[in-house]
């Protein structure tokens, strides 16, 4: 009977932490797909400045780093709205690219 409680709390915690984290919108995850690799090539190594320009975009686009990650797993694991994402990574990449050509 003990066996049967812990197993149901444990599911109970494990459906609700999951139910915790929220999907980001497609176009929020875009841009801050986009930004966070820019960050990384302007920042190679994993410094501590990466941690913080990281820490910045997300408070940009106004997500946790928990919600990002956990909405790029779902697009990996979807072969359909990986390729929408990066459709629209895409895009917006080369919106930045022209802005900065303009310039």
């Amino acid at each position: 009977m003990i066996r049967i409680k812990i197993i149901f709390f444990t599911l109970i915690f494990l459906f609700i932490y999951a139910c915790s984290f929220k999907d980001v919108d497609p176009e929020v995850m875009s841009k801050t797909y986009v930004d966070l690799l820019i960050a990384k090539e302007s920042f190679p190594g994993g410094s501590d400045s990466l941690l913080s320009v990281s820490d910045s975009i997300f408070n940009k686009y106004n997500i946790s780093s928990e919600d990002y990650y956990s909405t790029l797993k779902k697009y990996e694991a979807d072969q359909k709205k990986w390729d929408e994402f990066f459709t629209k990574s895409r895009e917006y990449l080369d919106s930045l690219k022209s802005k900065d050509k303009s310039i």
